[in-house]
Protein backbone atom coordinates (compact mmCIF):
# COMPACT_ATOMS: atom_id res chain seq x y z
CA UNK A 1 0.00 0.00 0.00
CA UNK A 2 2.52 2.45 0.78
CA UNK A 3 4.58 2.01 -2.33
CA UNK A 4 1.03 2.41 -4.53
CA UNK A 5 0.60 6.05 -2.26
CA UNK A 6 4.17 6.72 -3.22
CA UNK A 7 3.39 5.66 -7.15
CA UNK A 8 0.55 7.95 -6.38
CA UNK A 9 2.46 11.02 -5.46
CA UNK A 10 5.58 10.23 -8.04
CA UNK A 11 3.10 10.42 -11.05
CA UNK A 12 1.13 13.67 -9.64
CA UNK A 13 4.44 15.22 -9.24
CA UNK A 14 5.44 14.86 -12.47
CA UNK A 15 1.76 15.01 -14.41
CA UNK A 16 0.24 17.04 -11.84
CA UNK A 17 -4.00 17.20 -12.43
CA UNK A 18 -4.59 20.40 -12.84
CA UNK A 19 -8.17 20.27 -10.73
CA UNK A 20 -5.75 19.61 -7.81
CA UNK A 21 -2.57 21.63 -8.92
CA UNK A 22 -0.99 23.81 -5.86
CA UNK A 23 -2.44 27.36 -8.04
CA UNK A 24 -5.17 25.76 -7.89
CA UNK A 25 -5.99 24.92 -4.58
CA UNK A 26 -4.24 28.56 -3.34
CA UNK A 27 -6.74 30.12 -5.60
CA UNK A 28 -10.24 28.25 -3.54
CA UNK A 29 -8.26 28.83 -0.58
CA UNK A 30 -8.09 32.46 -1.30
CA UNK A 31 -11.44 32.98 -2.54
CA UNK A 32 -12.90 30.84 0.50
CA UNK A 33 -10.71 33.14 2.58
CA UNK A 34 -11.46 36.65 0.90
CA UNK A 35 -15.28 35.56 1.33
CA UNK A 36 -15.18 34.74 4.87
CA UNK A 37 -13.25 37.97 5.60
CA UNK A 38 -15.63 39.93 3.76
CA UNK A 39 -18.55 38.39 5.62
CA UNK A 40 -17.01 39.36 8.91
CA UNK A 41 -16.49 43.69 7.27
CA UNK A 42 -20.51 43.44 5.46
CA UNK A 43 -21.58 42.56 9.18
CA UNK A 44 -20.58 45.82 10.34
CA UNK A 45 -22.96 47.64 8.01
CA UNK A 46 -26.22 49.20 9.51
CA UNK A 47 -24.33 48.64 13.03
CA UNK A 48 -23.13 52.03 14.95
CA UNK A 49 -19.38 52.11 14.76
CA UNK A 50 -17.53 51.15 18.11
CA UNK A 51 -15.91 54.51 19.52
CA UNK A 52 -12.22 54.33 19.63
CA UNK A 53 -8.99 56.38 21.10
CA UNK A 54 -5.64 56.02 19.06
CA UNK A 55 -2.91 58.07 18.61
CA UNK A 56 -1.74 60.04 15.46
CA UNK A 57 1.82 59.81 14.35
CA UNK A 58 2.47 62.69 16.20
CA UNK A 59 1.12 61.19 19.65
CA UNK A 60 -1.66 63.07 19.62
CA UNK A 61 -4.42 61.11 20.96
CA UNK A 62 -7.72 60.70 18.70
CA UNK A 63 -10.87 59.39 19.45
CA UNK A 64 -13.67 58.51 16.85
CA UNK A 65 -15.91 60.32 18.55
CA UNK A 66 -13.86 63.69 17.73
CA UNK A 67 -15.59 63.21 14.27
CA UNK A 68 -19.28 63.40 15.39
CA UNK A 69 -21.58 64.82 13.58
CA UNK A 70 -19.22 64.14 10.45
CA UNK A 71 -19.00 61.76 7.19
CA UNK A 72 -15.65 59.30 7.65
CA UNK A 73 -14.18 57.17 5.33
CA UNK A 74 -11.95 54.71 8.03
CA UNK A 75 -9.54 52.66 5.98
CA UNK A 76 -7.43 50.18 7.77
CA UNK A 77 -4.15 49.20 6.54
CA UNK A 78 -0.86 47.49 7.29
CA UNK A 79 2.70 48.13 6.34
CA UNK A 80 4.26 46.33 3.06
CA UNK A 81 0.45 45.59 2.02
CA UNK A 82 0.57 45.52 -1.86
CA UNK A 83 -3.05 46.31 -1.87
CA UNK A 84 -2.86 49.00 0.34
CA UNK A 85 -0.20 50.56 -1.72
CA UNK A 86 -2.58 50.39 -4.63
CA UNK A 87 -5.65 51.72 -2.57
CA UNK A 88 -3.67 54.76 -1.24
CA UNK A 89 -3.89 56.58 -4.37
CA UNK A 90 -8.05 56.25 -4.67
CA UNK A 91 -7.83 56.92 -0.64
CA UNK A 92 -5.70 60.35 -1.39
CA UNK A 93 -8.14 61.49 -4.20
CA UNK A 94 -10.81 60.90 -2.03
CA UNK A 95 -9.25 62.70 0.42
CA UNK A 96 -8.54 65.71 -1.58
CA UNK A 97 -11.82 65.90 -3.31
CA UNK A 98 -14.41 66.28 -0.08
CA UNK A 99 -12.11 67.20 2.65
CA UNK A 100 -13.41 70.74 2.24
CA UNK A 101 -17.09 69.48 1.76
CA UNK A 102 -16.42 67.79 5.02
CA UNK A 103 -15.51 64.28 4.70
CA UNK A 104 -12.87 62.88 7.28
CA UNK A 105 -10.50 60.49 6.03
CA UNK A 106 -8.81 58.23 8.75
CA UNK A 107 -6.34 55.54 8.13
CA UNK A 108 -5.30 53.22 10.73
CA UNK A 109 -2.66 50.54 10.78
CA UNK A 110 -4.09 47.84 12.30
CA UNK A 111 -1.26 44.97 12.69
CA UNK A 112 -0.36 46.75 15.73
CA UNK A 113 3.19 45.53 15.11
CA UNK A 114 5.35 47.92 13.63
CA UNK A 115 7.78 50.93 14.83
CA UNK A 116 6.50 54.29 14.56
CA UNK A 117 9.65 55.08 11.95
CA UNK A 118 8.12 52.13 9.77
CA UNK A 119 4.92 53.57 9.73
CA UNK A 120 5.82 57.22 8.68
CA UNK A 121 8.52 55.90 6.70
CA UNK A 122 5.90 53.89 4.61
CA UNK A 123 3.35 56.46 4.37
CA UNK A 124 5.89 58.70 3.12
CA UNK A 125 6.89 56.20 0.47
CA UNK A 126 3.39 55.52 -0.33
CA UNK A 127 2.01 58.89 -0.41
CA UNK A 128 -0.52 58.48 2.12
CA UNK A 129 -1.34 61.80 2.98
CA UNK A 130 -4.11 61.66 5.34
CA UNK A 131 -4.54 61.31 8.89
CA UNK A 132 -3.27 57.82 10.48
CA UNK A 133 -3.49 56.58 13.59
CA UNK A 134 -1.31 53.86 15.28
CA UNK A 135 -1.85 50.65 17.12
CA UNK A 136 -4.80 49.84 15.85
CA UNK A 137 -5.07 46.10 15.60
CA UNK A 138 -7.79 45.35 18.79
CA UNK A 139 -9.53 48.47 17.10
CA UNK A 140 -9.71 46.52 13.63
CA UNK A 141 -10.82 43.53 15.17
CA UNK A 142 -13.59 44.77 16.81
CA UNK A 143 -14.74 45.69 13.06
CA UNK A 144 -13.97 42.43 12.18
CA UNK A 145 -10.99 43.00 9.86
CA UNK A 146 -8.80 40.68 8.91
CA UNK A 147 -7.27 41.59 6.14
CA UNK A 148 -5.84 44.81 4.56
CA UNK A 149 -7.05 47.19 3.38
CA UNK A 150 -10.71 47.22 4.70
CA UNK A 151 -13.05 50.44 4.45
CA UNK A 152 -15.64 51.76 6.02
CA UNK A 153 -18.29 54.63 5.50
CA UNK A 154 -19.77 55.95 8.62
CA UNK A 155 -22.53 58.58 8.22
CA UNK A 156 -23.13 61.73 10.12
CA UNK A 157 -25.17 59.64 12.82
CA UNK A 158 -22.10 57.21 13.61
CA UNK A 159 -23.77 54.27 11.62
CA UNK A 160 -21.73 52.50 9.07
CA UNK A 161 -23.19 52.35 5.64
CA UNK A 162 -20.06 50.79 3.76
CA UNK A 163 -17.91 48.14 4.10
CA UNK A 164 -15.38 46.89 1.42
CA UNK A 165 -12.01 44.92 1.78
CA UNK A 166 -9.34 45.51 -0.94
CA UNK A 167 -8.44 48.07 -3.11
CA UNK A 168 -11.30 49.58 -5.18
CA UNK A 169 -11.73 47.36 -8.58
CA UNK A 170 -14.20 47.63 -11.00
CA UNK A 171 -17.20 49.84 -9.38
CA UNK A 172 -16.07 49.80 -6.30
CA UNK A 173 -15.01 53.34 -6.10
CA UNK A 174 -17.85 54.37 -8.36
CA UNK A 175 -20.29 53.28 -5.55
CA UNK A 176 -18.45 54.49 -2.66
CA UNK A 177 -18.15 58.15 -4.41
CA UNK A 178 -21.82 57.73 -4.87
CA UNK A 179 -22.25 57.08 -1.32
CA UNK A 180 -20.02 59.75 -0.49
CA UNK A 181 -21.69 62.34 -2.58
CA UNK A 182 -25.37 61.09 -0.90
CA UNK A 183 -23.98 61.77 2.59
CA UNK A 184 -21.91 64.96 2.87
Amino acid sequence: MRNIILAILYLNFLFPINAFSQETVQAKVDTLSYTYYMSLVQEQVGKKASDWKLKDTDGKEIALSDYSGKLILLEFWGVGCGACIIAAKDVCLIDSLYKTKGLAVIGIEGEGRNSLDKIKKFKQDYGFNYLTLVGGKETARKYGVRAFPTFFLIDKSGKIIYSHLGYFYGNKKDELLELIEKNI
